[in-house]
Formats: C-alpha cells, sequence, structure tokens
C-alpha cells in the first residue's frame, strides 16, 4: 500500500515529535519513529512522549534520525511513501529511498493512554513555562528545582541560585488550587508546541493538549516545591544600568566558563560605586571591561549566566533593577514578572 503525502507537512509533524526521541535506544525504540496505524507517531524517550498527528497510515517503527534528515533535504512538494515487512521506501520525484522498517511495534505504548477527561489550564500557562524554565536546576539532585512549579496564579523556577517568577493574569485561568510541578525535561520543549490549553494524568504521566492535537506527555515528579516569596521580598538599593551593557555581556559571553552547557555558562560582575565590572575567562582567553552605572552603594560580586542577566533587563527594563544583602532583584510589574540572581559580596 502506499501513500502520497505533502512532504513538508510531514516533514514539520515528525520534527515535532522528534524532541522526544532519544540519539540512542534509552528504551526499545526510543530512537525510532512509531506508527501504529491510527493516523499517528509515536516518539517516547522514557521521560516523555509526544502523540502527533500525521498523514500516513503506517504500522511500523523507522529510525527518527535518518528519516527526518532525509526529508528535510528534499524540495518536491510531494512523497510517495511505501513499507514491507523490512523496508519503508520514500520515492520523491527521480530520488528514491530505502529505510530499515520493523513491522513489529517493541515502544512500550502500553505506558501511555487516550484520555478524555482534559482539564482547562491558564490561558498564559506555556508563557510561564517558557520564563520560568530557564531558572530551573539541571540536575535531578534536588527533584523539586528540577520543575516549574504553578503555585495559585504564579509560577515559579529556581536552581538554587537564580529565581524567576511570572505572575498569571486571574481572569484568564483557573488557578492551580495544590502545587502543580512540570519537569523541565518536559518544560523545554512544552513551550515550542504554541498554546497548551489542557491536561489530565494518569498512572505517573502527565498528559498536555496543544492547540494543533499534539499530546504532550511526561513523567510526574513528587516533591516539596519551598517558598520562593522569602527570597524576592526586599527592598534593595536602586541601580541604572547603561544601555551599553547589552553589548558588554555579549562580549563577556564568548568567554564565560562552567558547563559547556549554555545555561551554566557564567560571568563575574562587580558594581561599585559609579562603575560596573563584567568580566569572564575560560581556557582559551579572557575578557574585563568596565562601564558606568548609576550606584552609590558598597561593593558587591555576582556571577550570572550573560544570557539570562541580558534577557532580565530586556524584560523588566534596565531601570528596575535592585540589589539586597543577598540577592539582586529585575521586576516590572507591566509584564508581572520577577528575575532575582543570588549575589556574592567580595
Amino acid at each position: 500500500m502506499s501513500h502520497i503525502v505533502d512532504r513538508a507537512k510531514l516533514y514539520d509533524q515528525l520534527n515535532k515529535a522528534n524532541q522526544a526521541v532519544s540519539k540512542g535506544e534509552i528504551i526499545v525504540q526510543s530512537d525510532c519513529f512509531v506508527f501504529m496505524g491510527d493516523g499517528k507517531v509515536y516518539t517516547y524517550n522514557d521521560e516523555i512522549a509526544i502523540i502527533c498527528e500525521v498523514e500516513v497510515n503506517l504500522k511500523g517503527a523507522v529510525k527518527a534520525s535518518e528519516l527526518l534528515s532525509f526529508l528535510g533535504k528534499l524540495k518536491v512538494k510531494q512523497i510517495t511513501i511505501k513499507s514491507s515487512e523490512q523496508q519503508m521506501l520514500i520515492v520523491a520525484g527521480k530520488v528514491t529511498a530505502g529505510f530499515a522498517y520493523s513491522k513489529e511495534i517493541g515502544m512500550p505504548i502500553e505506558d501511555l493512554h487516550m484520555l478524555d477527561n482534559w482539564k482547562p489550564l491558564p490561558a498564559q500557562f506555556t508563557k510561564a513555562v517558557k520564563v520560568c524554565s530557564g531558572s530551573c536546576a539541571a540536575s535531578m539532585d534536588r527533584a523539586a528545582l528540577h520543575c516549574v512549579c504553578f503555585r495559585g496564579d504564579i509560577a515559579y523556577g529556581c536552581d538554587g541560585h537564580q529565581i524567576s517568577k511570572f505572575v498569571m493574569d486571574k481572569s484568564k485561568m483557573p488557578p492551580f488550587k495544590n502545587d502543580f510541578l512540570v519537569p523541565l525535561f518536559a518544560a523545554k520543549h512544552l513551550h515550542k508546541y504554541g498554546k497548551v490549553k489542557q491536561w489530565d494524568e494518569y498512572k505517573g504521566f502527565m498528559y498536555f493538549l496543544a492547540e494543533d492535537g499534539t499530546i504532550f506527555c511526561s513523567r510526574k515528579i513528587k516533591a516539596k516545591y519551598p517558598d520562593m516569596e522569602a527570597h524576592l521580598d526586599f527592598k534593595g538599593k536602586r541601580i541604572k544600568f547603561p544601555g551599553e551593557v547589552y553589548d558588554s555581556l555579549d562580549r563577556a559571553g564568548i568567554f564565560s566558563s562552567g558547563s559547556i552547557v549554555e545555561k551554566d555558562a557564567l560571568v563575574h560582575i562587580t558594581i561599585e560605586k559609579g562603575k560596573c565590572e563584567i568580566k569572564s575567562q575560560n581556557s582559551n582567553g579572557w575578557v574585563k571591561e568596565k562601564i558606568k552605572v548609576n550606584y552609590d552603594g558598597e561593593e558587591i560580586g555576582f556571577m550570572i549566566n550573560p544570557s539570562t542577566l541580558k534577557n532580565a533587563l530586556k524584560r523588566v527594563g534596565i531601570e528596575s533593577t535592585y540589589i539586597g544583602k543577598k540577592m539582586i532583584r529585575f521586576s516590572n510589574s507591566k509584564d508581572n514578572f520577577t528575575y532575582a540572581a543570588m549575589i556574592v559580596k567580595k
């Protein structure tokens, strides 16, 4: 049986599902696109799973990396897909390609369930996930801090060194009655699916339904989330950064130290009366730059991710920064967003 499909549409559909594909086989067929003969494609890496509608009605598994890459390099509008016991055949004009194909489904699809009792999510849920997930802990050592926490009408992200807080519009929700934790391994992908409007849960999994019908599943994390307001509630000394701070942070980011993961890269900032020094260093070099600032408090220093600081300043404005004894806070009442980072005094 053959299927004539729109290449670009199929590529987009598979690309959505690809977020749950693992680089190696963590569980059976976790590096595959699995078609169940129901007009859907399934991917599952033991942490998250994605179910997307597709235009093909096949039943079998094919390695995701090669198939997605091949479809992305084609120029034709339509392709023909055929399958046999061991091969998926794609015909695209003068180009024909065969992909190893298994009609035997080994992926533990039985872990996942099709639900019909969806509950509404706040209208700003997706935005809250996006703006707060950048502050979540990458490690699972402290499970609660690996999550975006929704508490009533507020979302938090924190890794022990930085905090993001977003207050959702009460008129566009119901608020969460209990703490609602979205793990980072799900949050970092979830916001890519447009508006996520509904959710449900079943046997250790959280299910999210996107506007386009995509179902995003994540393993639940059970943990007690700490109180963040105690760290954010301080008056502080106001500081006004000049507009040139953005370019300075870009330059410092070249030599930022820490993990190869961008989120964990850090620069060292020292602020004293009338000036600010931004410095970074790694094994390949270093950079140091001084800029003028409107500040007359005691000298302080802190480490922070340059992209995070730049994004916080852009979101709240360069005039909305306050420095306390332990934290530096950026807030913007218009956007209902607050970001704070721990400081280290010299």
